[in-house]
């Protein structure tokens, strides 16, 4: 393997001055970096990042750790994290399972971004005893090397069940999610004390945050329905569409017989008809917030607890506004 010596012999100058040519240090005039970095390419030289990462202790790796890939939000989110993450020179790994947990102790990774139910708090806090960083999306934890940026899930029920309700001990049917997932408790938690507030009866049917589990919820609300209209939040997109797939073999229509309201503001509720009304948020917003608070963290800032904004975005799921 061609290393820094060959390249220098070739060059005709010295190891230092090639290790600042392919550093990108100011020590080396333009022409000469240029040289010196064809040299290099025509020896297919590879830089040895075992060697870097033991002198400088970074790898500029961020890994990304996901409970599985399914889904549209996921691809989104990773999608603006990559972009968000080059600003600082960070590439990013993808990661899920619990063998990939060992890049963090073995410093492969400079940090970790956690949106996984099944990485353990507890696993999270033995990492930050050895030095380690992240930014979770998914759990609240006090710690001085754990950073949050949370979605405002209390302001986005609020939103949605201020457009909904509109009279007194009306019934609310909650769509919700997985009984481990963060965001899902929190919108359960949120939903059941509005309504409790406001004195409403609400009904829970058991969702998993896929289509299909809306598909089985669309079966139940068609089941209820008895002629006046049913009044749904829908813990995610997904599900809410789901419930769309259903009603098309009833007679049954959204927007009229069932008013039905969705969270993430994703591109399937947009390309359904009538368009879905959704909690939204910027998913580049999230991502950029997620990469300033890595890159201030990696440069020992103290890390931060954000909460991420929330929108409601009329579709014509609701009817009307009145």
């Amino acid at each position: 393997m061609v290393n820094i010596k060959d390249i220098a012999k070739a060059a005709g100058v010295s190891i230092s001055t090639v290790s600042y040519a392919l550093n990108g240090v100011d020590k080396v005039n333009e022409k000469t970096r240029q040289r010196i970095i064809k040299i290099a390419d025509e020896m297919n030289y590879i830089p040895n990042r075992a060697a870097r990462t033991l002198k400088t202790k970074a790898t500029d790796v961020v890994a990304i750790y996901l409970a599985d890939f399914g889904g549209n939000f996921y691809g989104r989110l990773l999608d603006a994290l990559k972009i968000s993450l080059e600003k600082y020179h960070y590439e990013m790994i993808v990661c899920t399972g619990i063998k990939s947990h060992r890049f963090i102790p073995e410093q492969m990774v400079d940090a970790a971004v956690i949106l996984d139910w099944k990485f353990s708090t507890e696993d999270i806090l033995k990492y930050t005893k050895m030095g380690r960083k992240f930014v979770v999306l998914d759990r609240e934890i006090e710690s001085d090397r754990v950073g949050q940026v949370l979605v405002d899930n209390y302001s986005g029920v609020e939103q949605v069940l201020t457009r909904l309700t509109n009279t007194p001990s009306e019934k609310i049917y909650i769509i919700s999610g997985p009984d481990n997932s963060f965001d899902n408790s929190q919108r359960l938690n949120h939903t059941i004390e509005w309504l409790d507030e406001h004195e409403h009866d609400y009904e829970i049917i058991p969702g998993k945050f896929t289509e299909l589990s809306g598909y089985y919820a669309g079966k139940t609300l068609h089941e209820k329905y008895t002629g006046e209209p049913l009044k749904v939040i829908s813990f995610n997109d997904e599900m809410a569409v789901g419930v769309y797939r259903y009603l098309l073999n009833t007679d049954l229509k959204v927007g009229q017989d069932i008013l039905i309201a969705g969270f993430d503001n994703s591109e399937l509720g947009q390309i359904v008809t009538p368009r879905l009304t959704s909690v939204g948020y910027e998913i580049e917003l999230w991502s950029d917030m997620i990469s300033d608070m890595l890159h201030d963290m990696l440069k020992n800032k103290p890390a931060k607890k954000l909460w991420l904004p929330v929108h409601l975005t009329e579709g014509g799921s609701l009817g009307t506004p009145k």
